[in-house]
């Protein structure tokens, strides 16, 4: 299984080369993460992001979502949909805060138990 992390400050081009993939013949899953933050301009809800409330958020079942700040809002990343993703295709791609990664890949491989 492979899990591809995009990190970057906002305007660095991920959506941009998450948009080019296709056109280069490159085809996966993408994680689609839960955020406090409003929707900018042309995003939509349930294809760039699921837009909840902080509240929400940390409402949302900590056994089967993986949750934690990024500056002054929250992200979450639905495990099981993930774990759904990456036994289907091998390959997910998901952009996430630097900071969230080595928590979400401790609590993905004993969810997994396995090595991603």
């Amino acid at each position: 299984m492979l899990l591809i992390r995009l990190s970057g400050h906002a305007g660095a081009g991920k959506s941009r080369l998450l948009a080019a993939l296709p056109r280069y013949g490159i085809t996966c899953p993408r994680a689609i993460l839960y955020t406090s933050r409003p929707a900018r301009e042309g995003e939509m809800h349930g294809k760039d992001y699921y837009f909840l409330s902080r509240s929400a958020i940390k409402a949302l079942p900590k056994a089967d979502f993986y949750i934690g700040p990024v500056r002054e809002m929250l992200q979450a990343v639905d495990l099981q949909q993930l774990e759904n993703d990456l036994r289907a295709s091998n390959l997910v791609i998901i952009e996430i805060f630097a900071d969230l990664w080595p928590g979400l890949i401790k609590k993905l491989e004993k969810r997994l138990g396995e090595k991603i």
